[in-house]
């Protein structure tokens, strides 16, 4: 298998791009949409747009998701980024990348509040030093 192969985005550069605003929302609504796990995710990524909307091959994406399943870090983001650049260029790729972390992001940041601000984690902490 080609390196080239795989991370060479030309030919689908080549059929359009779409706008940043654009881009940051559809990657988005997969981070708030793609409950389940990376299975889940990945086969929401791919159905949208590799064949609804064909910015890839089927051979491609296989390629370029092998690539990442064996690279560290979660392939779903990867391959959000990946086709990020593909829409949108380095902005694309941040714009993806974003879009797809920020559901998660707000959702952890919310129950950390909720924790904190109800006290959760200061039982514990007086038990241990009282004991």
């Amino acid at each position: 298998m080609s390196g080239r192969a795989v991370l060479d985005d030309s030919d689908a550069a080549a059929s359009g791009s779409d706008a940043p605003r654009a881009i940051f929302v559809r990657f988005l609504k997969f981070g708030a949409l793609a409950w389940g796990g990376p299975a889940a995710q990945i086969a929401m990524i791919k159905r949208e747009c590799v064949e609804q909307e064909g910015w890839v091959d089927e051979e491609t994406f296989t390629k370029t998701l092998a690539v990442y399943q064996v690279l560290p870090g979660p392939e779903a983001h990867e391959l959000c980024v990946y086709f990020g650049r593909i829409r949108g260029g380095k902005r694309g790729a941040l714009l993806a990348g974003l879009g797809f972390m920020l559901p998660g992001f707000l959702l952890m940041l919310i129950l950390s509040v909720l924790y904190v601000e109800a006290n959760l984690g200061v039982c514990p902490m007086k038990c241990v030093r009282s004991g």
